[in-house]
């Protein structure tokens, strides 16, 4: 089950805003490519849910 602190980190998390790595516009979540450039953004969605990860467990 679920902690109260690690369900802020998720909330938090969910709140800030990711922005395309190659033209600096806000992306949706669920979005897996920039709307305006068409960019792939799945390398960075990975990496963001791996340093989510680490910090609901403690380790970042």
């Amino acid at each position: 089950m679920a902690t109260e602190e690690q369900i802020q980190i998720v909330m938090n998390a969910l709140a800030d805003p990711f922005a395309c790595p190659e033209c600096g516009v806000r992306v949706r979540f669920g979005d897996l490519e920039c709307p305006r450039c068409g960019e792939d953004i799945y390398d960075q969605l990975k990496a963001w849910a791996e340093w989510l990860i680490d910090d609901i467990c403690g380790e970042g």
